[in-house]
């Protein structure tokens, strides 16, 4: 592909690329289903439903991430601090939250590059809200 062909605009009706290409960034099977599960999470969250069999987030057009707003972010990080697990109705560890805003920030991430999120609320992101600092000591199951 050429420069020229790279610096072309999106139309708004495009499918999504962001989700697709970072999957292509994933190099094993394991880590691609981890992030699209994280982020089919995430698309709840917002009240993206999946009708079809591709994933939630390959539904919704490129465009519309640039109105995602750090609030939504906030909200999402705020909701998995607060909430349980529905498998184990246990509160989710900081490793799982940890791993989620993870997804979360390199979907943007990836938007960002494209064009199609404004780079600074991905500052803003990674710079005020913070992960749960993950520890890796053993906890009685």
């Amino acid at each position: 592909m050429s420069e020229r062909d790279r610096s072309l605009p999106i139309p708004e009706s495009s499918p999504a690329t962001i989700f697709k290409r970072l999957m292509l960034g994933k190099q094993t099977p394991r880590t691609r289903a981890a992030y699209a599960a994280d982020l089919r999470d995430f698309a709840r969250f917002l009240g993206i439903e999946n009708y079809q069999d591709d994933h939630p987030l390959a539904m919704v057009p490129d465009q519309a991430w640039q109105q995602l707003d750090t609030g939504h972010v906030a909200a999402y990080l705020e909701q998995l601090k607060q909430t349980a697990s529905p498998k184990t109705g246990q509160p989710y560890s900081p490793a799982t939250i940890a791993r989620r805003l993870t997804a979360v920030r390199e979907f943007l991430t990836e938007a960002t590059y494209l064009g199609l999120y404004p780079r600074e609320r991905l500052l803003y992101l990674k710079e005020r809200l913070a992960t749960p600092t993950v520890t890796h000591q053993h906890h009685p199951g």
